[in-house]
């Protein structure tokens, strides 16, 4: 009896011996899980790096996320301080993941906590059907894209430390003395300015009874000279009227005229021509008077006969160029 209650007292210490042993075990895995997780250790893909320079860290340190247009893709692996600026290094860990070389690499601080994360976002296009290395290939082109040690600039982007110091910095602006007169100064501005403007708005009303005025005065005004323009029109088409007749009137003078010209033409040129030989015959008849008589009167009356003469010829040639004239279509067309 006391063997078997031995034995299975063994028994029972051994197994709580084990049950101890396994879950120290365990707890060594989950621990050994938790710090793989902690360092991002990932045991089924490759990665590689990128170093990135900033001026300031802005609460970056290492297992910081970096997002790659969103998407979380790697984490920062080491935080080295320099003289000059902040090298941080980060860990890609989709060795197949192509980032254009032209970026925009911002350190925001995000969430409650203000979590630091580091984003990503390219500022070009990759052209496509084209094939391209991958980072961790020796042919990879580090002017085109983000190879396996590559070193790029970075820049703060929102940070809650700039949101405080600027917080500061305004309260310390909206303490000050002088911003207190500023704002009196600009209030009592502010006031003259109203009541600048209420004597301008007074005034603008004054000037705006005034235009009304003057518009009613030059709206009459208007419509005088409507009137006046429409008389005018009925006059001036009156006096069209009037001129058409009366020029009617002067063509058929004109023509009655031509018509007494030509039918009269014959006579008066023979009328002419008759005192034209009359003249000549004077003038045989002067010439076979008696010397006495030629001495006397000779000379006087062979020019006056002569003038005589002269005359009727250029009365003949001025009836033949009224005659021609009157008789010319384009002075029919203008009478």
């Amino acid at each position: 009896m006391r063997g078997l209650m031995t034995s299975r007292f063994a028994s029972g210490r051994t197994f709580r011996e084990g049950s101890v042993g396994l879950l120290v075990l365990l707890g060594l895995g989950v621990f050994g899980i938790f710090f793989l997780w902690l360092n991002r250790f990932n045991a089924t893909r490759g990665s590689y790096k990128a170093i990135i320079e900033f001026a300031n860290a802005g609460g970056m340190q290492k297992g910081t996320p970096v997002r790659y247009r969103g998407v979380k893709v790697g984490n920062i692996s080491r935080v080295k301080p320099g003289a000059n600026s902040i090298d941080v290094e980060v860990e890609i860990v989709q060795t197949d993941l192509i980032i254009p070389r032209n970026v925009v690499i911002e350190a925001n601080q995000t969430g409650l906590i203000s979590e630091s994360i580091i984003d990503i976002t390219p500022k070009t296009t990759l052209p496509t059907g084209v094939a391209i290395a991958k980072p961790l290939e020796k042919n990879c082109n580090s002017s085109l894209i983000i190879c396996n040690g590559s070193r790029l600039k970075g820049q703060v982007g929102i940070s809650v430390d700039q949101l405080i110091r600027s917080s500061t910095e305004l309260t310390n602006v909206y303490n000050d003395p002088k911003f207190y007169k500023n704002i009196n100064g600009v209030l009592e501005a502010t006031t003259v300015a109203a009541t600048s403007f209420t004597d301008l708005s007074q005034d603008l009303r004054g000037l705006t009874k005034s235009l009304r005025q003057q518009l009613n005065t030059f709206s009459a005004t208007a419509n005088s000279v409507q009137r006046a323009t429409s008389q005018l029109n009925v006059s001036a088409t009156e006096t069209v009227n009037q001129f058409g007749a009366t020029a009617i009137q002067a063509n058929r003078l004109l023509s009655n005229l031509d018509k007494l010209v030509v039918t009269n033409r014959s006579s008066l040129v023979g009328a002419l021509n008759n005192i034209t030989e009359t003249s000549n015959q004077l003038r045989v008849t002067v010439s076979s008077l008696s010397p006495a008589v030629n001495r006397l009167t000779q000379g006087e009356l062979l020019n006056n006969l002569e003038a005589l003469s002269n005359n009727a010829a250029q009365a003949s040639a001025n009836l033949r160029d009224a005659s021609k004239t009157l008789n010319d279509p384009k002075n029919i067309v203008v009478l």
